[in-house]
């Protein structure tokens, strides 16, 4: 089995376009994917409470946090975790299926080894309100 982890991802003066494919669900579906999408500038971009996961699949668990916002999507062939740096900067880190252990006491999975890729988005220019800086790129993996 292959893990497919593919991005598409556009920034224009006005906005942000961001899919992270989740792989898939079963052998003739996909997990559909994590979206990031703002069609004009916000100093949300750097926030994963802009982060959505758009359709309902078989197989795919999306717990958030405290705040609303996506802290982990499980899928069968693995898990990206959401971790917030500060206001300007958050991870999504993606670990394989074997790399996935249980649910802790506040319900969010435990890892137990490195993650095979991580993209890091932000907007350092959260004020004021742009989103000429926003970016998601990839860092490792």
């Amino acid at each position: 089995m292959v893990t497919r982890f593919v991005i598409q991802s556009y920034t224009t003066d006005t906005g942000l376009d961001f899919r992270l494919n989740l792989g898939l669900a079963s052998p003739t579906l996909d997990a559909a994917f994590i979206w990031l999408k703002s069609p004009s500038a916000s100093a949300d971009i750097a926030r994963p409470l802009s982060l959505t996961v758009p359709f309902s699949r078989p197989g795919v668990e999306v717990t958030n946090g405290s705040d609303g916002a996506i802290k982990q999507v499980k899928v069968p062939q693995g898990l990206v975790n959401v971790s917030v740096r500060d206001n300007c900067e958050y991870h999504l880190e993606c670990f394989y299926q074997t790399n996935v252990g249980s649910k802790d006491v506040n319900g969010y999975y435990t890892t137990n080894g490195s993650a095979f890729a991580t993209w890091v988005v932000k907007n350092p220019a959260v004020a004021p309100i742009s989103s000429t800086g926003a970016s998601a790129t990839r860092c490792s993996g």
